[in-house]
């Protein structure tokens, strides 16, 4: 029993299924001993009703005969009778008196120490020859009750073993297929619970059990799927929070950049300008000049100018103006896209926007990392671009954005990126492709870079946000933005965007 006991502790493992254990026992001996109590009373009722018919017995079918007996002196035949009425069921002891006679005779049957539960008392009366009903002694018969307790008793042992043996067994089996079909389950959900956190609310509840169809879905199926429903909302909703507080700080850096950004920019604009216009005035002079010293040359022959021969420096001279000028307007070129990308306009504006010039606006910022990543950018604009209608600083944090993961992807400076513009004219759309022949994108990747926080450049401070913010600007612009990718071959971004109409919705 013992072991029997272990092997089902083993598997009944939970708090639960003990109590659930105890209650079925409990509601179960109650019952058994409430039904067991009406049936014992109902016994008791009807052993008092078969001791009340004996006792009648005795008095319908042998008084007549013990009174005869007695009255004439026949107690062999007395004792004979009284055994019988003391051989009735419960009847345990009958005493006669005969009172006439003078030594007061009397007989006693069965157990005079046995119970008196029930005494019943007859008179021995015998009619004389004066039709006189005459009384000369009695008898006493006397039932007891032990032998109906005993009988109840032992009745009460064989209910209470036999339910005992069908209920036992019976609450073990329909604990074992409560602990089958919902305490496990209730741990598994608990597990759950007590695993879940913020990293892994995209984790879902599963149940070791047959699937079933929706119209057969029971309880369980209804909760875990509502749980499994709670961890969606709430991975969403974190989601949407860390994707809020991530883009208020990028606001906050892309703004504290912005002023650094045009602190620099204004601090390189004053001396540059000057560059730029003492560079002329000199370069105006030195043509002026030109004329007096190539006539000097001629009279006196070649001369040096700190330590160079005039013949050499005359033609070096406008090379040197040309590249100082050059030179000052590239840097005035940056000054300006580093203005115009630090101080972005509101979002919701929108104007007409050239493709080309934000794509030549983008390339002026990332010059320097381009020519550090490629020997082969090849720019390709179609003439006569349409202008689309947009926000010229969000299209350009797009075009930064994928020309940035262009260049992380080129492994050697022989790798190319092309950049391709184009006129849509059947669907209306202007066409921008992005291509580079670097590592490219995997197959199981391809499909999650626009999900936020999604990078695979986490370990080289990667947020995970820039395509997806790159998504919902072409979105905004009501544009599409595709990937064809392969790894070790490369990668094309191709964006869309609506041609600008005019008033009669043409191109």
């Amino acid at each position: 029993m013992f072991k029997i006991l272990q092997f089902f502790s083993r598997r009944l493992r939970y708090r639960l299924s003990y109590r659930l254990l105890v209650a079925i026992l409990i509601c179960s001996s109650f019952f058994t001993l409430l039904i067991t109590a009406f049936q014992l009373y109902f016994d008791y009722q009807n052993n008092i009703e078969v001791i009340d018919a004996n006792i009648d017995l005795v008095e319908q079918s042998y008084l007549d005969a013990i009174t005869a007996s007695v009255y004439h002196i026949d107690y062999s035949q007395l004792k004979i009778l009284l055994l019988g009425v003391v051989s009735l069921q419960d009847i345990e002891y009958v005493h006669v008196v005969d009172q006439s006679d003078p030594d007061n005779f009397s007989l006693e049957v069965g157990n005079p120490k046995a119970p008196k539960d029930i005494i019943r008392k007859y008179p021995l009366e015998i009619t004389n020859e004066f039709n006189q009903l005459v009384r000369f002694g009695s008898m006493t018969v006397t039932a007891s009750l032990e032998g109906v307790y005993n009988r109840l008793f032992e009745k009460t042992m064989v209910i209470l073993v036999s339910n005992a043996t069908k209920t036992f067994p019976a609450s073990l089996c329909i604990l074992l297929i409560i602990q089958w079909l919902i305490t496990r389950h209730l741990q598994t959900m608990a597990d759950y619970a007590d695993g879940l956190n913020l990293d892994k609310l995209e984790k879902r509840l599963k149940l070791k059990r047959r699937k079933r169809k929706p119209k057969n879905m029971d309880e369980l199926d209804t909760v875990v799927n509502s749980i499994n429903m709670l961890g969606i909302r709430l991975n969403n909703e974190f989601l949407e929070r860390k994707l809020t507080n991530e883009m208020i700080i990028q606001n906050e850096k892309m703004k504290s950049l912005g002023e650094l950004a045009a602190g620099i920019a204004h601090e390189i604009n004053n001396p540059n300008n000057f560059i730029l216009l003492n560079s002329v005035i000199l370069k105006d002079s030195w043509d002026r000049i030109m004329p007096i010293l190539e006539r000097y040359h001629a009279e006196a022959g070649d001369f040096n100018v700190n330590g160079i021969p005039f013949s050499d420096l005359r033609n070096h001279i406008p090379e040197l103006f040309k590249g100082i000028l050059e030179g000052g307007e590239k840097i005035k070129r940056i000054v300006r896209g580093m203005k115009e990308y630090s101080y972005p306009e509101d979002a919701a504006k929108r104007t007409a926007v050239s493709i080309k010039r934000v794509l030549e606006s983008t390339l002026v910022l990332l010059d320097n990392d381009l020519k550090k990543k490629t020997e082969n950018l090849d720019v390709r604009f179609e003439r006569d671009l349409f202008a689309v209608w947009g926000n010229f600083q969000r299209l350009e944090q797009v075009f930064i954005n994928l020309l940035q993961n262009a260049c992380d992807a080129l492994t050697n400076p022989k790798q190319h990126i092309i950049i391709e513009t184009l006129n849509d004219t059947e669907n209306d759309n202007v066409v921008i492709s992005i291509k580079d022949n670097g590592t490219g994108i995997k197959k199981e990747h391809l499909n999650r870079i626009e999900e936020p926080f999604f990078t695979t450049k986490r370990k080289n401070g990667g947020t995970g946000l820039g395509l997806f913010i790159c998504s919902g600007i072409i979105e905004e612009h009501e544009g599409t933005m595709t990937f064809d990718s392969a790894p070790g071959k490369g990668t094309t971004v191709t964006i869309t965007l609506p041609m600008m109409k005019d008033e009669n919705g043409e191109s």
